[in-house]
């Protein structure tokens, strides 16, 4: 006896040894719960606390805190005041089905977020997503309203292998069902692991793969800029670092730095990425490719990386011969040029149109470095 029989901090009945007809209380819901062992009293599917204007972040139906007193309070919380009445209706909105405060809509499907099992519409099921408390890239928003949940600027939606085709990080499809599950799409299957690492490629930094393409009205003017579409290159490589075409398009180029290979890929539309096939791999044997060029013939290849094969040097442009041209299978190293003086982290490479100025952009210093070339693309 003397005993809090609820949790969720509205402290409705206390069963003394004077009076225990009080737990008997009133059912408002008519569920069959008196309300005061009810944690949504009013059966509106927001829960008693959460109403009632306290802390409940889990939205378990029990008040946050940090124990219990010995009358079976919650410690530490915020509960055991006068729950509120938004509507000053005289009512408490626990006790008044309709007034939720549990109604936002966090993905602006028409559900609300009480009810709404994907909050998100990435496709991933918020049961699977986890709790406030799951919060994978640490960025104050829990993976169940984050569209990048491990934070490597790759939608949540693309990652675990569904269609997302404007890369806005919610599943593709044709509407919504009661639930808030998006309809019409290929998401809510389990999602993919591509390095069989056990950890699902959205919640696995580094662990990404697609390019994607857009078009401009005005050449060379990226405000002008339209998104195409989008492909996967994550079977090839799942930390891809740069893209980059033969001259008439009809091949293209991935450099990957888990593989330390380059991928290339043959496209029987020219610059259509949607017609690209992967053709064939060269292993590059160095750690931390960053940057490709080619020069114009594609009889020479240049690679900015981290390390080199021939020491353990860092920061170094490589040079390679191909004995045909952009045919990466004949490959043929043949010197490199240190850079470290300047860029000790390089990230990309890129060449003038006659290949006697070289250009290369990094990291450590934030800037791009310019080098002169007496003999173009040596």
């Amino acid at each position: 006896y003397g005993a809090y029989l609820s949790l969720d901090g509205v402290s409705i009945a206390e069963v003394t040894q004077d009076s225990v007809t009080e737990c008997t209380g009133q059912d408002t819901d008519n569920d069959g719960t008196p309300d005061h062992l009810d944690t949504d009293a009013d059966g509106d599917g927001c829960s008693d606390a959460v109403e009632a204007g306290f802390t409940d972040a889990e939205d378990d139906g029990i008040l946050d805190g940090t124990g219990f007193d010995a009358d079976g309070k919650v410690t530490g919380g915020d509960g055991y005041t006068t729950p509120a009445d938004i509507d000053s209706s005289g009512t408490a909105d626990h006790l008044e089905a309709g007034v939720a405060a549990c109604s936002t809509d966090t993905d602006g499907d028409g559900i609300p977020a009480v009810t709404d099992l994907d909050d998100d519409n990435d496709g991933i099921l918020d049961a699977d997503e986890g709790d406030s408390s799951v919060d994978t890239d640490n960025d104050g928003t829990p993976d169940y309203l984050d569209i990048d949940s491990d934070g490597d600027s790759c939608p949540d939606a693309i990652e675990a292998g569904f269609t997302d085709a404007n890369a806005d990080g919610q599943l593709d499809g044709i509407g919504y069902d009661a639930n808030g599950l998006v309809t019409g799409g290929d998401g809510y299957t389990t999602p993919i692991d591509t390095d069989n690492s056990g950890i699902a490629d959205y919640l696995e930094l580094d662990v990404f793969g697609s390019t994607t393409s857009f078009t401009m009205s005005a050449g060379y003017e990226i405000a002008e800029a339209t998104y195409v579409q989008n492909i996967s290159v994550k079977i090839e490589d799942t930390s891809p670092r740069d893209v980059i075409f033969n001259n008439d398009g009809t091949k293209m180029y991935i450099l990957g730095d888990q593989g330390n290979d380059i991928n290339e890929y043959n496209l029987s539309t020219a610059y259509d990425i949607s017609t690209a096939v992967h053709f064939q791999s060269k292993l590059i044997n160095n750690s931390n490719p960053e940057g490709v060029a080619f020069n114009n013939d594609g009889t020479k290849m240049f690679i900015v990386a981290n390390s080199q094969p021939l020491s353990s040097s860092f920061d170094k442009v490589l040079e390679f011969n191909l004995t045909t041209a952009f045919d990466i299978s004949t490959l043929i190293y043949t010197t490199s040029f240190s850079i470290s003086s300047y860029e000790k982290e390089p990230n990309d490479i890129v060449f003038n149109n006659d290949g006697t100025k070289m250009f290369i952009v990094g990291q450590h210093g934030l800037d791009v470095t310019q080098y002169n070339l007496t003999s173009a693309f040596d």
